[in-house]
């Protein structure tokens, strides 16, 4: 759906807007400055005015010759990545309150994550909207999986999605650290109650 919508705008320009949006130029213009060694500088000066993650995820895609099309359809892969987290926690968490509902969970999340048009409609835009939703999405599911198994390898795994997520737009600290209390008053709670037994 989203390669479909990013080749169909790319071709016929059904909407009026181009993939590149005056905030492209810049997170263009500071892969550039990366693929090329110099790191995150504008004019050969360091900048910290955005986030590094996406310029380097887009850098690697400049070395490579992409356009702002074949950078499009990256991030459909991405995004397509990203229904896949959502269907995934619908899953999960379906599995723990009503086992029988899981695959209902996970389609109608996942269909409602892959047609939503504000999901869709970013995706083709040389923006970090859909590489920012792709890693909460991924933070989540590596979360859930954690808290499940209790696996310290996930939770590193869930931490460096959410910090690749946070430098890539800074809210998502607010979401990480909002998640971090959840987990220990949880925790505290469960051990609470396991010393009464």
């Amino acid at each position: 759906m989203r390669a479909v919508y990013v080749i169909v705008q790319t071709r016929l320009q059904l909407f009026d807007a181009t993939f590149v949006a005056s905030d492209s130029l810049l997170y263009l213009r500071l892969a550039r400055s990366i693929a090329a060694g110099q790191g995150m500088s504008l004019d050969g000066r360091p900048t910290a005015f955005v986030g590094p993650g996406y310029p380097l995820f887009l850098a690697p895609l400049l070395v490579a010759g992409a356009d702002p099309l074949a950078i499009g359809l990256v991030q459909a892969l991405v995004g397509a990545i990203a229904v896949g987290a959502a269907a995934f926690s619908a899953s999960f968490l379906a599995r723990r309150m009503a086992p029988a509902r899981a695959t209902v969970a996970a389609v109608i999340s996942g269909l409602l994550a892959a047609f939503y048009p504000h999901l869709v409609f970013w995706t083709g835009y040389v923006l970090t909207e859909t590489i920012f939703v792709a890693l909460l999405g991924i933070g989540i599911a590596l979360l859930l999986v954690a808290w499940d198994a209790r696996s310290r390898a996930h939770a590193m795994m869930a931490g460096l999605a959410f910090g690749l997520a946070a430098i890539t737009r800074p809210p998502a600290l607010a979401i990480a650290l909002g998640l971090v209390a959840w987990w220990l008053l949880v925790s505290v709670i469960q051990r609470r109650v396991s010393h009464l037994r």
